[in-house]
């Protein structure tokens, strides 16, 4: 039976929390098996007799439209798909020496055409981002707060709308799926 995980956007801010034990038990009676989550932002570890990431995603949003009132965004990766993601980052380097924040936008899509040129257009001093298939690796040489490069903003430039986790928060996601 495959294995996924899905990224929920925006689960747990601007006034929205879901306990995770809470949004274990909904996924489970939407027919996932073996739901885990990791840490309390939207990261959902699952078996599914389904075959397609697409109807997954479909799935999940829909329990969740459903059960909790307004919509998640949900960005599903199968176990391939999200160990490529892994060893594609692990293969960039960091434009900052060593000393740049990564981090990783989960994408809903491939990015629309051109938006790595948009993305390159973008100047902000300490901001550099790279689109490797459905991820956008994403380096921060400053504080990310002190950045203009919002949610927003990186969904207008690619095209899509995405959920940004933290580079090691996708590697024990990994490790753990």
């Amino acid at each position: 039976m495959p294995r996924y995980v899905a990224f929920l956007r925006a689960v747990n801010v601007g006034g929205r929390f879901v306990k995770m034990a809470d949004l274990r038990d909904l996924l489970t009676d939407a027919g996932l098996i073996e739901v885990s989550t990791y840490i309390q932002s939207g990261n959902v570890l699952f078996s599914s007799p389904m075959r397609s990431a697409p109807k997954v995603e479909a799935l999940i949003e829909q329990a969740l439209l459903q059960q909790l009132g307004f919509a998640v965004d949900t960005m599903v990766r199968g176990k391939a798909e999200l160990a490529a993601a892994v060893s594609e980052g692990n293969a960039l380097q960091d434009p900052f020496g060593g000393d740049g924040r990564h981090m990783v936008s989960m994408l809903k899509a491939s990015p629309a055409p051109g938006a790595q040129q948009r993305l390159d257009e973008w100047h902000e001093p300490g901001v550099r981002g790279y689109f490797l298939d459905r991820q956008l690796h994403l380096y921060y040489g400053m504080p990310m707060t002190e950045s203009k490069l919002t949610g927003p903003k990186l969904a207008k430039i690619s095209g899509c709308p995405g959920t940004v986790r933290e580079w090691r928060v996708l590697e024990a996601v990994h490790k753990l799926l």
